[in-house]
């Protein structure tokens, strides 16, 4: 079973465009409120979008100005929630909340899936009608959080799409969409930021746009990964032996010592323990339990304990190393570790 990831997005034929190459499965879709049939007369005059990353989940908000320049009308609204990979129908949003309001009243939206397809995916709409007046000004918010997006090699990321405010009257007049990344630079570094025109202030990435008619050239991307370890003066680059931050440790397989020349690793009486057999002593390690037991004799105390990760046994490698008689440090949120 793939991992099902939320991130934002507008349709699926784009989702599949953008993810080409990433063994990746998502659910949970959203992006800029798309009308359910091309409404002739109500402009999206602005678009604001606030997202607040994390490393396992970001938050958003959405702010919509729009004008009605016709006649009396109800606009049919829907946002959108798709999914690709191996993910059956939904009959319920896999948003972890979903909240919208209308000029500063909260509305009820109704998720409405689509019929099963035979590609094991799901569509499905948050649905509301909203009146309009003649030459009405209405503000709508949508209010949601999603999971963070996860590939194959072990980046993240986050997306917003704003090519489905395209169905709207004319361009959009104005757009300003701002990603704050504060939560997640101890750790992660940022790899790659779409469209490339943002304006980085601090720990914010900024775009802005004008007069808009919005492509997928203009939908919004911001990748991200763990800061890799340097080990003996070399990076860790190797995708399976990639690391990951529990309660704000680096956490890496054991098996990277011995990937790494350092140690080898022998299993355990149980799956859940192994032997880290170094320069004439031995380990033993237990996921659950934070003591290790040096030679059958000696025992240590690590930061945390080792964990199971995808059949594998995770450790806080810092602690690790030096329960060895190695050395651990941090520079500039890299962690080296330097063992022989």
């Amino acid at each position: 079973m793939k991992r099902i990831i939320l991130l934002l997005i507008g349709t699926l034929f784009i989702f599949c465009t953008l993810a080409a190459g990433d063994d990746t499965a998502v659910v949970g879709v959203g992006g800029a409120i798309q009308a359910m049939k091309s409404h002739p007369s109500i402009r999206m005059v602005s678009e604001d979008v606030s997202i607040r990353l994390y490393p396992e989940r970001y938050t958003v908000r959405c702010r919509f100005e729009f004008k009605n320049e016709g006649e009396d009308t109800v606009a049919y609204m829907g946002f959108p929630e798709n999914a690709v990979g191996d993910v059956p129908q939904q009959k319920t949003s896999q948003f972890e909340y979903f909240r919208t309001t209308v000029d500063g009243v909260p509305v009820k939206s109704t998720f409405q899936p689509s019929p099963p397809s035979e590609e094991n995916e799901y569509t499905g709409w948050h649905i509301k009608n909203v009146q309009f007046k003649r030459g009405q000004t209405r503000i709508v918010t949508v209010d949601y959080a999603s999971p963070v997006g996860e590939t194959s090699d072990g980046s993240r990321f986050c997306s917003y799409i704003m090519h489905t405010g395209s169905s709207w009257k004319g361009k959009i007049g104005r757009a300003f969409i701002h990603v704050d990344i504060g939560a997640i630079t101890k750790h992660y570094t940022v790899t790659s930021i779409s469209p490339k025109q943002a304006k980085i202030q601090g720990n914010t990435i900024i775009w802005r746009f004008s007069n808009l008619e919005p492509t997928a050239d203009d939908d919004i991307s911001v990748r991200f990964e763990i800061k890799r370890p340097v080990i003996n003066g070399k990076r860790v680059n190797e995708w399976d032996l990639r690391c990951s931050i529990i309660k704000d440790t680096v956490f890496m397989p054991v098996r990277v010592l011995e990937n790494k020349g350092i140690a080898k690793i022998l299993q355990g009486a149980s799956k859940g323990e192994c032997i880290i057999d170094y320069s004439g002593r031995q380990m033993k390690i237990k996921v659950g339990s934070q003591t290790a037991v040096i030679d059958g004799t000696r025992s240590v105390k690590l930061t945390h304990a080792p964990v199971m990760r995808n059949d594998r046994i995770e450790v806080p490698i810092a602690s690790v190393v030096k329960a060895l008689g190695g050395k651990a440090w941090t520079e500039q949120g890299v962690l080296y570790l330097e063992i022989h």
